[in-house]
């Protein structure tokens, strides 16, 4: 499938900025029969989706650098006088490397994922699964419990289900260790 870099971007930079799919697919299609873009007989839901795809693909990508780069620094980190410029050469990296991400849209990925972060350095759950116990996932590190809840593993730098006794074990191995 191939749709021009032009409506690509314009569908990623729609959706940064939060407009819903069916108003993106609305403004491709005028924009198509207008030939501002070129959608070359593609749909423009799937434009939309491949646009919203790539865009969740960035956003993990740029968590889990997040995630690395707080863990690395993590005595800086604890450091509240530095805090905040941590997070400021976070956003410039961000920003450095995905350069059509707007600040706003920048600072929304990193304001979570530092949130995250905090309580899963304080061994404290990100979110919890709920749901019966049979339908819970397994825990991503043993593969032998059902997750309560979702951790940031400090192995993989991403938000996994843990069994709490796999999170206190790389709580003690990663954040006490550091």
């Amino acid at each position: 499938m191939v749709i021009t870099q032009t409506a690509e971007e314009l569908t990623k930079r729609r959706l940064r900025a939060g407009e819903e799919k069916n108003e993106i697919v609305h403004l491709l299609r005028l924009a198509d029969r207008l030939g501002v873009v070129s959608l070359n007989g593609i749909d423009p839901d799937a434009v939309a989706e491949l646009g919203k795809k790539s865009i969740a693909r960035e956003v993990a990508r740029a968590r889990r650098y997040i995630f690395k780069s707080l863990f690395e620094q993590l005595d800086v980190y604890r450091d509240t006088n530095y805090r905040e410029r941590l997070v400021e050469d976070l956003l410039v990296a961000i920003k450095a490397e995905y350069s059509d991400w707007e600040t706003p849209f920048a600072r929304s990925v990193i304001g979570p994922a530092r949130e995250q972060f905090d309580a899963s350095i304080n061994n404290k759950p990100v979110e919890l699964v709920t749901g019966p116990q049979e339908t819970k996932p397994q825990c991503s590190s043993c593969l032998a419990v059902k997750a309560q809840d979702k951790r940031l593993d400090f192995e993989k730098f991403e938000i996994l289900p843990l069994c709490w006794d796999c999170a206190k074990d790389q709580q003690q191995r990663y954040v006490h260790a550091a």
